[in-house]
């Protein structure tokens, strides 16, 4: 899409170095957004959805063989925090949770 919007031709042999140049991967803006999300959802103690945040069922199990990621597993790689409970205690706390939202989005980790 960014070639079709700087109208370069596929011809032009230009890498995607070249293409995309300074401009910070989609993904690292994503995983920041993500994070700065769930923080601000979980500190809003008036809505219903700050409980909904990390809740995890109780019951059942998941199925056989490698478990597929949840929303917190996810929120868990992309802090590199390993417990719910840390989690969720820096995310009550708005300054420690903004560190590690931007600690986040510095790093160019590809997946």
């Amino acid at each position: 899409m960014l070639r079709k919007c700087q109208n370069i031709s596929w011809k032009q042999q230009m890498t995607n170095k070249e293409l995309y140049g300074n401009l910070t991967p989609i993904f690292t803006t994503v995983r920041k957004r993500r994070l700065a999300f769930a923080g601000h959802c979980l500190r809003q103690t008036t809505d219903p959805i700050s409980e909904l945040v990390l809740w995890e069922p109780k019951h059942g199990s998941r199925k056989r063989g490698r478990p597929e990621k949840n929303y917190i597993d996810i929120l868990k790689d992309d802090s590199g925090i390993s417990t719910t409970q840390e989690l969720e205690a820096c995310m009550r706390d708005r300054k420690v949770w903004n560190k590690i939202v931007s600690r986040c989005s510095d790093k160019n980790i590809h997946r």
